[in-house]
């Protein structure tokens, strides 16, 4: 939604009032506008607002895919029914990468119909983009996204860990130095 929002519909608004021309080119801003949110330039867009808008959610879904198993007694129950932790941790890779993908799909499609319909509103060239170029955005960024999710499970894993073990810091060699200091 932010995506869309940031991508094309502020710049939109700037096209249709005219407020971006500066003086003395008069046009030029608008054409550039007009060639941005072009249909051929959507994979383009799409993938420039991934890593602000998308990697914030995408850090978020892969703290919660690897560490709630540790709060709410998930590998108690796991170890109970057999289920070796790199499955479990497997699946929840495979799930969160499959997430990745989907919503790589759905920013690719939604970029390239809200281009396509500003366009016919418009009355500008609704060129589509290669689907070479669309692939290759699409892979770009899956890549960025999945970076994203990846630090999210080491994020999560390394704060759950702590969390796990109820009785830190009380033991190990560091904790006569944290519970004496207070």
């Amino acid at each position: 939604m932010l995506q869309l929002l940031f991508a094309y519909a502020f710049p939109y608004l700037s096209f249709r009032t005219g407020s971006v021309d500066l003086p003395g080119a008069e046009g030029t801003a608008r054409y550039l506008l007009a060639s941005e949110m072009s249909p051929s330039r959507s994979p383009d867009v799409a993938v420039q607002a991934m890593p602000l808008f998308g990697g914030a959610m995408m850090t978020v879904v892969g703290v919660l895919a690897t560490g709630s198993r540790y709060g709410w007694d998930h590998w108690k129950t796991v170890a109970t029914q057999g289920v070796p932790r790199r499955a479990l941790i497997g699946g929840a890779l495979a799930a969160a990468t499959t997430l990745t993908a989907a919503l790589v799909v759905v920013v690719m499609a939604q970029s390239l119909a809200t281009s396509l319909a500003i366009a016919h509103i418009e009355g500008l060239p609704t060129t589509p983009p290669t689907a070479t170029a669309l692939l290759q955005r699409a892979a770009a960024g899956f890549v960025v996204l999945e970076t994203w999710l990846l630090l999210g499970c080491a994020s999560g894993v390394l704060a759950a860990v702590p969390a796990f073990r109820r009785d830190w810091p009380s033991s190990g060699p560091w904790s006569s130095r944290i519970c004496s200091a207070g």
